[in-house]
C-alpha cells in the first residue's frame, strides 16, 4: 500500500517536471522571439536615419511605418512610434492581413511579416515600389523584386538590400547604410 502511493507521488511530481520544463522551453521560445523582434524595430529605426524621402512623400511630417500582416512585435514597435528621425517623425500603422492595395498608398515604409509570404507577389505588384521603402523578414522577398529582407544567420538578424532596385527609388538612401546591407 505505501510503495503504491509513493509510486503515485513519483509519477505526480514526474508529470510536473515534465510540465514545467516544457513550460520554460515555451517561455525561453517566446523570449527569444521577443528579443529578435527588438532587434527588427531596432533595424526599421536605423534604416530610417539613413533614408531621406522627397519633401511631398511627407504628410504632416511623419514617415508612416506600415506593418502588413500579423503583429508578431506586439508592443515592440511602440519604442520607435513617435521617435524622431532627421526627417520626420515615425508613425506605425498596423494595416493587418492584406486585403487591398488601398491601404498601402499611404506606407512610406512598408513591413511585411512572415504571414504575408504567400502574398508578397501580389503585394509587390500594387505598391509603388520606387517611392515606398520595402522590407520583409523572409526570403525570396528581393529576388521578387522587395528592397530590403531580414533574415537570420548564426543566430543575429542581418539583412540584405536589393541593390539594382536602390539605384531607380525615389527615395535616397546613404551609401553607408548600402555598404552594410549584404547581397
Amino acid at each position: 500500500m505505501m510503495r503504491a502511493i509513493w509510486c503515485k507521488g513519483i509519477l505526480r511530481l514526474r508529470k510536473f517536471m515534465v510540465g514545467l520544463y516544457l513550460f520554460f522551453i515555451f517561455l525561453t521560445q517566446a523570449y527569444a522571439a521577443d528579443i529578435v523582434y527588438q532587434i527588427k524595430a531596432s533595424y526599421i529605426y536605423n534604416f530610417l536615419q539613413f533614408v531621406s524621402f522627397p519633401e511631398d512623400a511627407i504628410l504632416q511630417s511623419k514617415i508612416k511605418v506600415c506593418i502588413l500582416g500579423r503583429n508578431y512585435f506586439g508592443s515592440t514597435l511602440d519604442q520607435i512610434d513617435g521617435a524622431s528621425t532627421p526627417q520626420a517623425t515615425i508613425q506605425v500603422v498596423y494595416l493587418g492581413n492584406y486585403t487591398s492595395a488601398a491601404t498601402l498608398s499611404l506606407c512610406n515604409v512598408l513591413y511585411l511579416t512572415q504571414s504575408e509570404k504567400s502574398n508578397t507577389r501580389s503585394i509587390l505588384r500594387n505598391v509603388d515600389i520606387k517611392n515606398v521603402f520595402t522590407i520583409a523578414e523572409y526570403s525570396p522577398f528581393i529576388s521578387l523584386g522587395g528592397l530590403v529582407e531580414l533574415y537570420i544567420e548564426e543566430e543575429k538578424v542581418r539583412f540584405r538590400i536589393n541593390r539594382s532596385l536602390a539605384k531607380n527609388v525615389r527615395f535616397q538612401i546613404s551609401s553607408q547604410l548600402l555598404q552594410l546591407g549584404t547581397g
